[in-house]
């Protein structure tokens, strides 16, 4: 799916094939999206070279429907990323304090763009570090799975490690790290999709954005995140309660009416007894 597609597309590209299927021709399909004309042709030309849709009708519109393969790309998107709810760890940041300054040179640049002269930066392993006055920071890759805790761990031993291949290169000492900023645990969200487009929210608990090209929430608390994953499958194990429930309800409904007509009937029967008694007195 990625080869064919870049990832900040998947989601416009899902939305095109939705609509085509729904029977919008491309110029309908640009003012729903709220994309330019030119940009959703370009997609739709592209999904007819793939054989993902095919020109049904060109009157006074053109009109394109879903092939057999476009469906099968809808039905992995719907699997992989609505299903799948795979998790997106990013700007995690972990911070050393310096113990004790570097005794051999590192090649740092400024960081001009941050109007700071006593912030440098480099790269280390593939990762970027920053030099602080006091400290030196490591900025760990994004990583990608299921477990909110599990991705915290990797991230936190990745950058473990490089803060001690620093101290051994370099000859230096650093402390314990410490998160310098709050990680940001990113899973895709249909409603966060549809309001980020026209505006973000951000508070200390999450934020929701289209930094991706598509929409998710960005947790800062890998609990929340976890309690978020966990949230479809705790509501079909309550739906399935419920309806466990309503079958009981249903039962003790019919218990109770089996109850009130046999009352009723031993009612009636002790008012026949009662007249035939008041009948013989």
């Amino acid at each position: 799916m990625s080869q064919k597609f870049r990832r900040q597309t998947l989601t416009l590209i899902r939305l095109i094939l939705q609509l085509i299927k729904q029977g919008y021709y491309p110029s309908k399909i640009a003012k729903i999206v709220g994309r330019a004309k030119q940009t959703i042709h370009y997609h739709i030309k592209k999904l007819e070279k793939l054989g993902y849709i095919e020109l049904q009708s060109r009157d006074v519109i053109t009109i394109y429907r879903v092939t057999q393969a476009g469906q099968k790309f809808l039905d992995e998107f719907e699997r992989c990323v609505f299903r799948g709810r795979r998790l997106r760890l990013h700007n995690v940041v972990f911070k050393y304090r310096i113990l004790r300054e570097p005794l051999r040179p590192i090649d740092w640049r400024k960081v001009v763009r941050l109007r700071n002269w006593g912030q440098l930066i480099g790269r280390e392993c593939g990762l970027t570090v920053r030099k602080n006055p006091d400290s030196i920071e490591v900025f760990c890759r994004v990583l990608e799975g299921d477990d909110p805790y599990e991705l915290l761990f990797r991230a936190r031993e990745e950058a473990d490690r490089l803060a001690s291949f620093l101290e051994k290169k370099f000859d230096m000492v650093l402390g314990r790290g410490e998160l310098s900023r709050k990680p940001h645990f990113g899973v895709y969200d249909a409603i966060a999709g549809k309001f980020s487009k026209s505006f973000q929210l951000s508070d200390d608990v999450a934020k929701i954005d289209e930094s991706e090209g598509y929409g998710e929430i960005d947790w800062h608390d890998p609990g929340l995140a976890k309690d978020y994953l966990l949230m479809p499958s705790r509501l079909r194990s309550l739906e399935s309660e419920l309806q466990s429930l309503n079958k009981r309800l249903s039962a003790l409904e019919s218990g109770l009416t089996t109850i009130l007509q046999t009352w009723n009937m031993v009612g009636n029967k002790l008012l026949e007894l009662l007249s035939k008694l008041e009948e013989k007195t």
